[in-house]
């Protein structure tokens, strides 16, 4: 099985871990398809996608289409018996989904067909999620909507944040792929319809969706946080700045004193209407992020109370 020719697409970390691993378990990758580098920082220094860094790292060919929907010849040219997808970041035309005898496989970040779409894992924690996972699924037209192959279910340990989990499930997602890829090239796996009535999707998220809503229930704002740190960081409207929180925790309690932000034990606490919310890391637009006793030493001792946006 591991002399088929395989393709693997991907761009992020997460995708690396799982195709250097398939790499150094004696996969045959003919060929990987990534997004094009990018230019970073005022220099603008040219980086490449971290699948790309492992397919160097390995001499593999590497295909980096800026519209794949117009650009696949190339991919197809290698001829591949199965292709392997992972947080790719484009939507592959039916063309290449149509070619591969053994089909082409997708390695999605959740328990499907619950958060189909592009932020599985950034949902998973936003809702409180006890437990999420990994999908092998066939890649159809229709976004995360093909037959399953292969699950693999994770614990979310309740204080976990969303870069976090992202490093835990790239290990669990390649923990499934060696699992089932040998069935998978050998036609011997069972793949399922997916249960269109539980279907839930969890999209990109947008910058609308960054901002905190400090009317909710402590435990929702503190998965909030979660569900956006590190990167790119929920806020709130401070003395009219945006301040992103990070680091937070909660203690359920009944108190008198909503919209009341004070400074104890070197951390912020926030009382909310539940509850209150403590936060040890905060970073003010345009600024660095700074632990709770810097920023209480700049800006944070103008903050008294907190208007509720």
């Amino acid at each position: 099985m591991k002399k088929k020719r395989i393709i693997y697409m991907g761009t992020p970390q997460f995708s690396a871990v799982i195709l250097e691993a398939l790499i150094t378990a004696g996969y045959n990758i003919v060929a990987v398809v990534t997004q094009q580098d990018k230019k970073v920082g005022r220099k603008q220094i040219i980086e490449f996608s971290k699948v790309k860094e492992i397919a160097l790292k390995y001499a593999i060919p590497v295909i980096q289409p800026f519209k794949i929907k117009d650009d696949f010849n190339e991919i197809l040219s290698y001829d591949p018996e199965c292709i392997i997808t992972c947080a790719y970041g484009q939507i592959v035309p039916k063309a290449v989904l149509d070619y591969p005898k053994h089909k082409c496989i997708n390695i999605h970040a959740s328990l499907l067909p619950k958060y189909r779409g592009g932020a599985p894992i950034h949902y998973a924690i936003w809702n409180g999620d006890q437990e999420t996972g990994i999908s092998i699924m066939e890649m159809v037209e229709k976004m995360d909507a093909g037959d399953v192959c292969f699950v693999k279910k994770h614990p979310i340990n309740p204080n976990i944040v969303t870069t976090e989990l992202f490093e835990e499930l790239s290990f669990v997602g390649r923990d499934a792929i060696l699992e089932c890829i040998d069935s998978i090239l050998s036609d011997s796996i069972v793949f399922e319809k997916q249960n269109e009535a539980e279907v839930t999707y969890a999209y990109t998220i947008k910058k609308s969706q960054e901002q905190l809503d400090l009317t909710q229930s402590v435990i929702n704002v503190y998965n909030h946080i979660r569900a956006l740190s590190d990167v790119p960081g929920a806020y709130t409207i401070l003395n009219n700045k945006k301040v992103k929180l990070f680091d937070a925790q909660y203690e359920l309690k009944q108190h008198q004193s909503f919209g009341k932000i004070c400074f104890e034990d070197n951390k912020f606490a926030f009382y909310l209407s539940d509850g209150i919310l403590y936060v040890s890391t905060l970073q003010v637009e345009g600024k660095v992020k700074m632990k709770a006793s810097d920023f209480y030493n700049g800006f944070g001792k103008q903050l008294v109370s907190f208007e509720i946006k």
